[in-house]
């Protein structure tokens, strides 16, 4: 008994200090993520890249089950304390890189589960509930007979065809506001969304139902009316802006989202998101040669850094061939060869950023030339 106290006292320091560290981590990620999304504003383009880069890496560093409520967060930050009306440009960039983060985030995040049966019978009134399971907390809040009419705002339009998707579009955790007809009466029950897997039906939700959850998600989120699915290798218009004079940067008019390669119906995951800019012809050519000098000179010092990484890696190559192999020789060779790897992943990095910046320079060029 005295060992297990002993234990026990020893372990709960540990415990807090765990539990002060995660909390502490959790928030950096948060001020993170918030820092980025306010970059996606930036006057500099390169650093609005960046900013689209960096979110995209948290979001896959961020456990799955709050990476997407962290972004949303930011974004909602963003939104109420930007002046919109002084840049209105701004929104229309912000929300296209924001969504190629975001959508990745959803489509990675646990499936939700509201725990209902439907009653395959049609009604031009909303979907019939067949019943409830356990242990989720729609049972004892819904049942059988239930006609629902809306989820969280959306309508049950098209019955069984609607009701998956709203689901869908929530996260587990999160509450649902479900608007049902009982027995004549309008009543309004809010619910907490459970997970899916707990359901047990061994059926995973196809993409283009997802898609269309996250169309309607994040309408939702935005408090705006419920858009068209995003299709396959189709674009959705994001946002447009009104066009507006901005001879300081080189501003964008309108940002589509599209998704490209093969979706796998199995995995429920998307093949990949396209964000594509086009860019407001008011702001003149003046603007668009002064973010492409600057990008040259980015590109410019960014090639001298890797020429200077790749001489680097071939004086260690050089070195490590004529290192002797005795027990100091051994030891150097270690060294040359950790610091040769650090180099190589450097490049790696520098080289990716390189490639964002040859794209962003081409969407400017190609613009200088309509």
């Amino acid at each position: 008994m005295l060992c297990g106290r002993f234990i026990l006292s020893f372990a709960m320091p540990l415990l807090a200090g765990w539990s002060t560290c995660t909390a502490a981590m959790q928030a950096t990620a948060d001020n993170d993520v918030a820092a980025y999304v306010a970059k996606l504003a930036s006057d500099n383009w390169q650093e609005r890249t960046h900013a689209t880069a960096a979110l995209l890496g948290l979001t896959r560093d961020l456990p799955r089950e709050r990476a997407l409520h962290t972004l949303e967060d930011a974004l909602k930050h963003w939104m109420d304390t930007h002046d919109h009306q002084a840049r209105p440009g701004d929104i229309t960039e912000v929300l296209a890189r924001y969504e190629a983060a975001a959508i990745e985030a959803f489509f990675l995040a646990p499936r939700s589960g509201l725990g209902v049966n439907y009653d395959p019978s049609q009604s031009d009134r909303g979907v019939t509930l067949g019943g409830t399971i356990e242990p989720f907390d729609a049972h004892g809040k819904l049942r059988a007979g239930d006609v629902v009419v809306e989820i969280s705002g959306m309508p049950m339009t098209r019955g069984l065809s609607d009701l998956p998707v709203a689901i869908a579009s929530h996260l587990p955790g999160e509450q649902a506001m479900i608007v049902l007809d009982r027995g004549g009466d309008r009543l309004r029950i809010p619910v907490i969304i459970g997970r899916r897997e707990d359901l047990r039906t061994g059926q995973s939700l196809d993409e283009p139902l997802l898609r269309r959850a996250w169309a309607v998600r994040s309408a939702r989120t935005l408090g705006r009316t419920m858009p068209e699915p995003l299709l396959a290798d189709q674009a959705r218009l994001v946002f447009e802006a009104s066009a507006s004079p901005a001879p300081s940067r080189v501003r964008v008019s309108r940002a589509d989202v599209s998704l490209g390669g093969q979706p796998s119906v199995r995995s429920a995951r998307h093949a990949g998101v396209v964000t594509s800019f086009r860019l407001n012809p008011i702001d003149g050519n003046a603007a668009l040669r002064e973010e492409l000098d600057r990008l040259n000179r980015d590109l410019t010092l960014l090639n001298r850094r890797i020429l200077e990484n790749n001489n680097t890696l071939a004086q260690i190559d050089l070195e490590l061939s004529i290192t002797p192999n005795n027990e100091q020789g051994r030891a150097q060779t270690e060294a040359l060869r950790q610091r040769r790897s650090e180099l190589n992943q450097r490049n790696g990095e520098l080289r990716r950023e390189q490639e964002a910046l040859l794209r962003e320079r081409a969407t400017i060029i190609q613009a200088l030339s309509n």
